[in-house]
């Protein structure tokens, strides 16, 4: 979502998917959920300081973002005393090439459903 909306939007989903994600995670509770959100917001402020592309740019930075999810949580899971898979750094290329991949229909389903639910404003109507 923090491709779509804002970086805030995207910390505040990252947070909840990270949390769930720990209740089935063997590693420390809330290590998903930290570098989950700082992956999202990195992300989410590059994406928000350049140009509006909607197949290139949500493709690389969902890679990108597979590789600083993994970096923050191994480095998370290491600073707590669990060992570190080696296997991680030889599946995270193809790993992050198919999240780019199978980002673009997700941005895409991202973007036409916040357009069609987002509310309109009302005209001539302040708060």
């Amino acid at each position: 979502m923090g491709l779509v909306h804002s970086p805030e939007e995207g910390v505040a989903w990252g947070l909840v998917a990270g949390l769930a994600m720990g209740l089935f995670s063997a590693g420390p509770m809330g290590g998903a959920a930290v570098a989950l959100m700082a992956a999202v917001l990195i992300t989410s402020l590059v994406q928000h300081n350049l140009p509006p592309n909607r197949v290139v740019l949500p493709a690389l930075l969902g890679g990108v973002g597979v590789y600083l999810y993994e970096f923050f949580h191994m480095g998370l899971i290491w600073l707590v005393g669990y060992s570190v898979p080696t296997a991680v750094g030889e599946t995270l290329l193809p790993l992050a090439i198919l999240h780019g991949l199978l980002t673009i229909p997700v941005y895409w389903l991202a973007r036409f459903l916040w357009r069609k639910l987002e509310p309109l404003p009302l005209a001539g109507i302040e708060l």
